[in-house]
């Protein structure tokens, strides 16, 4: 059975003793493998380094930072991993804003138990497991817009090319001259080369930034047919 990988950022030593006696594999079905921080900077080294983490329990208010900066730094820090807040009931007041930020859970610590603990953070797991599915699923779909689009362009511009081509080779045999043509078709050509380094510049933002969310991916489809659209025929160009 894999352990699931915990990282617990907590400066209460106490409190990090309970969680790990919580997680304690003779008390749980479960197995868990904790590493514990007390400052969020070495936290965040430890997500950013070569261990990867299931989920992070997270305490909002330690020495170098507090409240739901904490939750955004961990988030932007690493995205795909589950978040559950574990805080002092006088601060309650922000469960719901970082749900909405985008935590898994939030728990009191006075709640906590052997018995519910490990299966709230199965639950974390599988829920972020989830979204990033639908989140991949959502960017395929994207991307394949993108490429529907792209290619649609390309098929306009090479029949402009292919069609210029034509009537030159036919202006060739009568002897006349059509500069308005090689024109045209010079035109497309940089169309083609335009739209295919800025399609390529796109892909390569994309493969370098982390998992886009849900709302950005409709902005992001937007920004291509923006190029396409920079990039495609008017009514010069069929002439």
């Amino acid at each position: 059975m894999n352990a699931t990988r915990v990282l617990v950022i907590e400066d209460n030593p106490r409190d990090v003793e309970f969680l790990r006696q919580a997680l304690d594999q003779r008390r749980s079905a479960e197995a868990f493998e904790v590493t514990s921080e007390r400052l969020l900077s070495t936290g965040i080294h430890a997500l950013n380094g070569g261990d990867r983490f299931d989920v992070v329990l997270l305490d909002l208010n330690l020495p170098d930072s507090v409240g739901l900066d904490t939750l955004r730094r961990v988030m932007a820090a690493c995205p795909t991993v589950a978040v559950i807040i574990l805080s002092e009931n006088k601060h309650e007041r922000l469960a719901l804003p970082a749900l909405r930020m985008g935590a898994d859970d939030y728990l009191m610590k006075s709640d906590i138990n052997g018995g519910l603990f490990p299966r709230a953070i199965r639950y974390a797991v599988e829920r972020r497991r989830m979204h990033a599915q639908l989140r991949r699923t959502q960017q395929l779909e994207v991307l394949n817009q993108i490429a529907g689009a792209a290619l649609h362009e390309f098929n306009n511009l090479i029949f402009v090319v292919s069609g210029n081509v034509d009537l030159l080779e036919l202006s060739k045999e009568s002897g006349e001259a059509h500069p308005r043509r090689v024109e045209t078709i010079q035109a497309a050509l940089r169309r083609m080369s335009a739209l295919t380094t800025n399609i390529m510049k796109f892909t390569r933002d994309q493969k370098s930034a982390q998992p886009m969310p849900y709302a950005q991916l409709d902005t992001a489809l937007a920004n291509i047919q923006k190029i396409i659209d920079q990039n495609s025929l008017d009514g010069g160009l069929l002439a």
